[in-house]
């Protein structure tokens, strides 16, 4: 399972708080139905611990990628690494390796072996 978390971090030039309150006066920040975090870094830090305790992964949506991935980057992941709690992923892995998912039985494959078996 799978958590979402909106998230709005602090930024060396306003707090989450103003960010977000800048943004409202131009447009509302939709309410989606997901976690929200406003605040920060050290703050989601504690979150996510918590968070990995209930659910196999977090997926974040910053409110603004050019403010919040560098903060993310740069504060969060590497707390969560210390952590143990994200590990950088292997080159020449893929997304389902990483996840433990054994490949699908590829389809195509299956019907040329059945045409083939036909055939004969």
């Amino acid at each position: 399972m799978f958590a979402e978390v909106d998230v709005a971090l602090n930024t060396p030039d306003a707090t989450a708080a103003e960010r977000v309150a800048d943004l409202e006066r131009h447009t509302s920040w939709t309410d989606r139905g997901l976690l929200r975090h406003v605040g920060s870094a050290d703050q989601l830090v504690a979150l996510l611990i918590e968070l990995s305790r209930h659910v196999d992964g977090v997926r974040l949506h910053p409110l603004v990628l050019d403010e919040d991935l560098p903060v993310l980057s740069r504060l969060v992941l590497p707390a969560l690494s210390e952590r143990r709690l994200v590990a950088r992923p292997l080159p020449g892995t893929s997304l389902r390796s990483t996840l433990g998912l054994e490949r699908p039985v590829n389809r195509f494959a299956a019907a040329a072996v059945a045409a083939q078996e036909d055939a004969r």
